[in-house]
């Protein structure tokens, strides 16, 4: 049954597909000069009391409030929400001038209702192969799509689409759709990120082929000596390339192998075991000197704790000495032979140890003003007896 209906009383279907409408001015203008040349097909608004949603025909209604008219014909129908849905959908995917992204958004809306991509072709007239692809773009943000689309300069086409399909990760996918700064730059990305995602699968088969096979992850150090001759290379795989995901030749070898991943691809290497050089003369000379010189530092250290511990016991009192033995005339007689020996930093150590000081350069200067004036007294002492010959040690 046909009835006017007032414009104000008539809505916009939530579920419409179609979003943006285009040559309203011109359907406008249409209007005022005709009138209203096709009802519309509405259900009663559940939400609202004395109000309808328009399942066929929102385009014109925007048309007809823009043209000031104040009611519609119209005919009021009976539907479940699946078939409003599956109505508008099927009106609106005859036209040519839905975008790309509304078209994906009704083909999804009539999978969630039950559709299969060969009824849903068979029913618009579209192609199976031309569903699958909108149906890919339906996982995209559609925000994103959308301003993608209305941006002329952006020059969004169906190739660089299709490119972007695929991608196995969705996050990615909006990831590039929202970051490209053209169409074009969202084909070389997707291209990118389909190589990686290559990469990452085939690493993952090739490492369990490896392990099965008895080959060991190799050592950190494998990848930073890879050019030092430490590591045999016996095979690298491709895995941006790689199909044959079977077989892996890694030649006929009793050594223990190990791979690890480097860029793009995966080596098999094994270690190299290098025979020590011999040393030349000078060399053997020079370790010889090297190993003399550790063998006499390490003597002098323990002299030198023997010497300390000696000096603490004798002045404790652990060590007991004979009245008739001048200790301090004896011990200047040993040192001063160290001192005209050469004087030198170790030897004056030597010296001030004597006194309990382990190191001249922190005495006090009441302890070097002693230390001299004995040292004068020796040094005085055997100049004037020449007959006498210092101890050595």
């Amino acid at each position: 049954m046909i009835q006017d209906i007032a414009i104000e009383q008539l809505d916009i279907h939530p579920q419409n597909v179609r979003k943006v409408y285009t040559d309203i001015d011109e359907l406008a203008e249409s209007i005022k000069a005709r009138g209203v040349m096709q009802n519309l097909t509405v259900v009663p608004n559940p939400d609202k009391k004395d109000h309808y949603l328009v399942v066929i025909g929102n385009r014109r209604l925007t048309a007809a409030r823009k043209a000031g008219l104040k009611t519609m014909p119209c005919s009021v129908v009976e539907m479940t929400e699946k078939e409003q849905i599956s109505t508008m959908l099927l009106e609106n995917m005859q036209r040519s001038d839905l975008s790309v992204s509304e078209q994906a958004q009704g083909f999804q809306l009539m999978l969630d209702l039950g559709e299969t991509e060969t009824t849903i072709a068979e029913k618009t007239g579209f192609s199976r192969s031309t569903v699958r692809h909108r149906l890919n773009l339906a996982k995209l943000d559609q925000e994103t799509l959308t301003r993608r689309e209305e941006n002329k300069d952006f020059q969004l086409t169906l190739t660089d689409l299709y490119e972007l399909e695929k991608v196995q990760d969705i996050k990615k996918r909006n990831e590039i759709l929202k970051t490209a700064v053209s169409s074009r730059e969202i084909a070389w990305k997707a291209k990118q990120a389909v190589k990686e995602e290559k990469i990452k699968k085939n690493a993952q088969i090739v490492f369990e082929i490896l392990e099965e096979k008895g080959v060991k992850a190799a050592p950190k150090r494998a990848k930073e000596e890879r050019w030092t001759g430490k590591w045999k290379e016996i095979t690298n795989i491709d895995l941006s390339q790689w199909e044959d995901q079977t077989k892996i030749d890694l030649q006929d070898t009793k050594d223990q192998l190990y791979y690890y991943q480097y860029y793009d691809r995966i080596y098999v290497v094994k270690k190299v075991i290098q025979k020590e050089r011999e040393k030349t003369e000078q060399e053997k000379k020079t370790e010889k000197i090297k190993e003399n010189k550790r063998k006499i530092t390490e003597i002098l250290k323990r002299m030198r704790r023997e010497r300390n511990d000696f000096i603490k016991e004798l002045v404790s009192g652990k060590i007991t000495i004979p009245k008739e033995v001048d200790v301090k005339e004896t011990g200047w007689k040993i040192m001063i032979n160290r001192i005209t020996d050469g004087g030198s930093v170790a030897h004056m150590n030597a010296v001030y140890g004597f006194y309990g000081i382990e190191n001249a350069y922190e005495a006090k200067e009441e302890e070097k003003e002693r230390i001299e004036k004995d040292k004068e007294f020796a040094l005085k002492y055997f100049a004037e007896n020449p007959l006498y010959n210092p101890v050595k040690i």
